[in-house]
């Protein structure tokens, strides 16, 4: 059985990956064992970590730290937006090496930029001016802005009730974290999972993300927005265990652990 990670986006938090998880945990092919999610610092659980404290590298290593805490060995590791980064980050550094990292709409940006450059005009608007206004700790975006670039493929009641009125700040130092791809030693297999009706991480982005991951990439396309995780749960779940490993006995099957961050 495979153990999952899972990563969730800015202003998102581990909530956002609730129904995935349900998914998984559900699964009956005897691929899933124990199932993780986190809160970033600055988001969820983790939102009142002072904002100097909130840097790439502490995502990183708070990531670790639940990680080791729950004793996942070699799990596969999920990453949204800007959680694809942070995955990569925990990947280069999780002993043992993780079984396989899975990027949704993961905003890979060039060697030395950030996630924020690379979002289209739209988005940084969307983000309270986010050219305009870089002395800002945290920046937010509005429901207008959201339910354009986050929600676009649902109704409003479904996305203001799953989404909207859950979404947090986004910090303004790991938006512009000039970001570096770690080295993957051994070389990861890695899942991109492209979503076609993105406005946030628009299908160019996307395409210029997977050029800049190591090694081979397996990519596949997912009829959704941005939301997917939320919104179109059970789109995402079949790309999550198709690598999974099967386990060894028919009919074991671990019990599966809900995390909304460290207790």
């Amino acid at each position: 059985m495979s153990d999952f990670l899972l990563i969730h986006d800015l202003g998102h938090g581990a909530w956002s990956w609730a129904r995935v998880w349900g998914l998984l945990d559900g699964d009956e092919s005897g691929k899933v064992g124990r199932i993780l999610t986190v809160d970033l610092p600055g988001h969820g659980t983790r939102r009142d970590t002072p904002i100097d404290k909130v840097t790439f590298d502490a995502c990183v290593e708070a990531v670790l730290q639940d990680t080791q805490a729950e004793g996942l060995r070699s799990p596969i590791v999920v990453g949204h937006g800007f959680g694809a980064l942070v995955a990569l980050g925990v990947a280069a550094k999780l002993q043992p090496a993780p079984e396989r990292l899975v990027l949704v709409a993961g905003g890979v940006p060039e060697n030395g930029h950030s996630f924020a450059e690379g979002l289209t005009l739209r988005a940084q608007l969307g983000l309270s001016g986010i050219g305009f206004f870089r002395t800002r700790p945290t920046l937010n975006m509005g429901k207008g802005a959201a339910r354009f670039l986050l929600t676009n493929d649902t109704t409003f009641p479904v996305a203001a009730g799953r989404v909207l009125g859950f979404l947090g700040p986004f910090p303004r130092a790991l938006l512009y974290h000039r970001f570096t791809m770690p080295q993957l030693t051994p070389p990861l297999p890695i899942t991109y999972v492209a979503l076609t009706n993105d406005q946030f991480v628009d299908a160019r982005q996307q395409e210029r993300a997977v050029t800049r991951l190591p090694g081979k990439v397996q990519v596949v396309a997912v009829d959704a927005g941005h939301e997917a995780p939320v919104l179109a749960p059970e789109r995402i779940h079949p790309h999550l265990v198709e690598h999974a490993t099967p386990s060894r006995r028919q009919g074991l099957r671990l019990v599966s652990q809900y995390k909304l961050g460290p207790t």
